[in-house]
């Protein structure tokens, strides 16, 4: 029994036409028309495409369709089952997921070593920033005000500074003090308001009032370093000496053009 492909093959000799001939008036290529007549599936995409274009051709040669559709169905039997996407996918081989307990000991561990990091990195902060700070304010303590009470009965710590300043307002006066070169304060002390500064070789304070301030150097009472209103350089060393280098006497217009935030009385 002759095949679908012989069967249109014989057809189109005995009409004399050639595969060009066909392929102009099926528009199908000659490549596929010379597979559907050698019945060569693995030429053709699928069976469906083979099925219509057989038809195509038997149509063109005027042969009936229903005569060889028991061949073309044979031929289109050839053809790999089309596959579903996802059908018959080979999966991997991925062992199951086992969830891991940590042992309390290795847990332990952790927390204690997270610990210690952040312990270890808060010291390091705490001491570079005490440097810094320490730059800035060499030398400089604020104290209490000499009327406010006190319920401490602790005592202080000796200083490890060679001078000790304690600076108390008896009325507003502008106030600067450098400590070993360094400037550690420059401003206004309210009445009734102390400081205190160190330093370790040599101190320098200027006053714009020196009536209005009173010093304790190194436990030792001064007093007032001058007169009201009087702008006074003071240098003070580490052998316990002190110095006034600047004794200046200023008219009240100048004292308040220079310190228009001082109030000095008649």
């Amino acid at each position: 029994m002759l095949s679908a492909g012989e069967i249109l093959r014989n057809e189109r000799q005995k009409q004399g036409l050639d595969l060009s001939s066909v392929s102009k008036q099926t528009k199908i290529s000659e490549r596929i028309l010379t597979a559907i007549e050698k019945d060569e599936v693995s030429q053709i995409p699928s069976a469906f495409v083979y099925k219509s274009f057989a038809r195509q051709v038997a149509t063109t040669l005027r042969v009936d369709f229903a005569q060889i559709a028991n061949q073309v169905n044979l031929t289109a039997d050839k053809f790999p089952e089309v596959r579903i996407p996802g059908q018959n996918v080979r999966r991997p081989d991925v062992p199951p997921i086992r969830q891991r307990r940590e042992s309390i000991s290795g847990l332990v561990r952790g927390v204690i070593s997270l610990l210690a990091v952040v312990a270890l990195c808060s010291g390091l902060y705490a001491y570079l920033n005490r440097m810094q700070m320490s730059d800035l304010t060499a030398g400089f303590v604020d104290a209490a005000p000499e009327n406010e009470s006190t319920t401490s009965n602790a005592q202080p710590q000796p200083s490890q500074e060679a001078i000790q300043l304690k600076v108390g307002a008896v009325e507003q006066s502008w106030l600067t003090f450098e400590s070993d070169g360094h400037r550690v304060f420059s401003g206004l002390l309210e009445p009734a308001q102390t400081k205190v500064f160190e330093g370790r070789e040599m101190a320098r304070m200027r006053t714009g009032n020196a009536g209005g301030v009173t010093v304790v150097f190194n436990g030792r009472d001064l007093g007032p370093l001058g007169e009201r209103g009087q702008v006074r350089t003071v240098v003070f060393t580490s052998n316990d000496e002190y110095k006034i280098v600047q004794p200046t006497l200023v008219s009240r217009a100048s004292r308040l053009r220079l310190f228009p935030a001082v109030v000095f009385n008649q």
